[in-house]
């Protein structure tokens, strides 16, 4: 059952191809991801995290059209770059100077 305060999100399927049609998907992200807990091992998050990776990841290849996945993956990639920036400060450096 839908929760009254779930959030819609309504995107278009990508065309039929040759016979097989694109089925509709319906994704629903709802229950909190456990907590870590004493006992549980990082390997075990880890492999939760990736099946919930590969589920989101089919149902998306599978439905949306390719321009759709493109620009997600882009805006996905840039989203995670912040993670990834190096900044470089100015050393006070009196190299050329005399």
């Amino acid at each position: 059952m839908k929760p009254e305060n779930m959030k819609t999100v309504r995107l278009m399927k990508a065309q039929q191809m040759g016979v097989d049609p694109v089925e509709s998907v319906e994704i629903i992200i709802s229950d909190e991801f456990p907590r870590l807990v004493p006992g549980v091992s990082l390997e075990k998050v880890a492999e939760a995290h990736d099946a919930n990776a590969e589920l989101l990841f089919r149902a998306i290849i599978d439905t949306l059209p390719g321009g759709t996945i493109d620009r997600l993956a882009y805006k996905m990639i840039r989203h995670q770059a912040s993670l990834y920036v190096v900044t470089h400060k100015k050393a006070n450096s009196k190299r050329g100077r005399r």
